[in-house]
């Protein structure tokens, strides 16, 4: 599983490389997380650089 924070800090990105499944969080204030769901049927090679490129 690949794990990375936008770059304002506000969302934090799963993939799950062996389902193709991408998650989404929005990070607050207090550090806790709120599932903002997620998308799947991704190739299940991609990565962060893969779904940069789609």
């Amino acid at each position: 599983m690949d794990i990375a924070v936008s770059v304002n800090g506000k969302y934090l990105y799963t993939i799950n490389s062996q389902s193709g499944n991408v998650s989404t969080f929005a990070i607050n204030e207090d550090g806790s997380l709120t599932n903002l769901g997620q998308a799947g049927n991704l190739p299940k090679s991609v990565g962060f650089n893969g779904i940069a490129a789609l």
